[in-house]
């Protein structure tokens, strides 16, 4: 996914290091959604406050995090900072996983992805039952590599 990232931004003529901001808009991808929702939790956070250092640091370790990290720094840019916004979905865990398992977006391998997400709810304490919080945005904020 990367490689096709930098092949549009080369297509549309950006600059390596002309960015200042890395949008990933509307997220529904699972493991991400649960580091977000773990990490506002951990911080008795909500997706309507201010983006502390603390929060930074968890949004920039989340899946989309590295793979933003990654995209600046092969485009030319380094991360300075990580804005959260949006969050205009409620989806039922369970729901939003029968989505990527079965659903309009389901795998390839159905029992793959059911595992995956077995081990996401594991990891994250939660059940198909909770509910989370998606289509929101993480901003990535930019600056030219050194």
């Amino acid at each position: 996914m990367g490689l096709t990232t930098l092949r549009q931004m080369r297509q549309l003529g950006v600059e390596p290091g002309a960015l200042r901001r890395l949008r990933l808009h509307q997220i529904q991808n699972i493991e991400t959604v649960l580091q977000v929702d773990s990490a506002l939790r951990a911080l008795g956070a909500s997706l309507a406050d201010p983006v502390t250092p603390a929060l930074a640091a968890k949004l920039e370790a989340t899946a989309l995090g590295l793979y933003a990290r990654t995209i600046a720094r092969q485009s030319g840019h380094v991360v300075t900072g990580v804005e959260l916004g949006g969050g205009r979905a409620r989806w039922k865990l369970g729901d939003l996983m029968s989505y990527y398992e079965t659903g309009l977006r389901a795998q390839a391998d159905p029992k793959r992805a059911r595992d995956l997400h077995k081990s996401l709810l594991t990891d994250h304490g939660l059940t198909r039952d909770a509910f989370v919080t998606t289509d929101f945005d993480l901003v990535f904020l930019l600056e030219d590599a050194p």
